[in-house]
């Protein structure tokens, strides 16, 4: 890998809605040198859930949150669209692939918790991901850990903890449902996610 190019890692999910936890794993990965930035990758339909279902918000409304959300990240957040320009649902291998043709001035990594990681070999392609792009992994459990597996074999660990929010999307979801002006939401929505999602009856707020 070439250090002068820009090392960007890929964080891919449905962000439905985007919260905190997604936005402060992203930081703590920039923070532990890692990566420079992180593209927040917004998929239209995730491999391991391929029927939608009613509660997936629009790929629109998911993106302008994630952008919203992107604004606290100090500039080091960055949204992504690219994956909806993709075939669905979206696999990683194909992504990565056609970013890094893309864009070959810069050198991806993939970021993934640690549940993903352990039934990575079950991944479409898993062997082509792991020979040719770094994959940043956190757990959720032990404090914050944060390790990146090279493509040589190398494990680096960060020398500092990630804070995580124990929170899903799920959760918030209810939480929407239920009670819009909980403390849970307030703490971990950006107000101006809140304020979007509140204005475009989302996830059944105000029904």
């Amino acid at each position: 890998m070439n250090p002068t190019r820009k090392r960007i890692g890929i964080f891919g999910g449905s962000f439905n809605p985007v919260h905190r936890g997604h936005t402060g794993l992203a930081l703590g990965v920039c923070r532990a040198g890692f990566v420079d930035e992180v593209w927040l990758m917004v998929s239209p339909l995730n491999p391991w859930k391929q029927h939608a279902g009613p509660e997936l918000a629009p790929t629109a409304d998911r993106l302008a949150m994630a952008r919203l959300a992107a604004q606290e990240g100090e500039g080091r957040l960055q949204v992504s669209d690219f994956e909806t320009r993709m075939p669905v649902p979206s696999y990683s291998v194909d992504t990565l692939l056609a970013l890094r043709e893309a864009y070959p001035d810069a050198d991806f990594r993939l970021i993934m918790g640690e549940d993903n990681w352990e039934r990575f070999a079950q991944w479409r392609s898993h062997e082509v991901i792991r020979a040719s792009f770094p994959i940043i992994v956190y757990g959720r459990h032990d404090g914050g850990r944060l390790e990146m597996h090279s493509p040589d074999g190398q494990t680096e660990r960060a020398d500092v903890p990630v804070q995580f929010f124990d929170v899903s999307g799920t959760q918030l979801r209810e939480a929407l449902r239920t009670d819009a002006g909980s403390a849970l939401l307030r703490e971990q929505l950006n107000p101006d996610v809140l304020r979007y999602i509140q204005a475009h009856g989302l996830y059944g707020v105000g029904q």
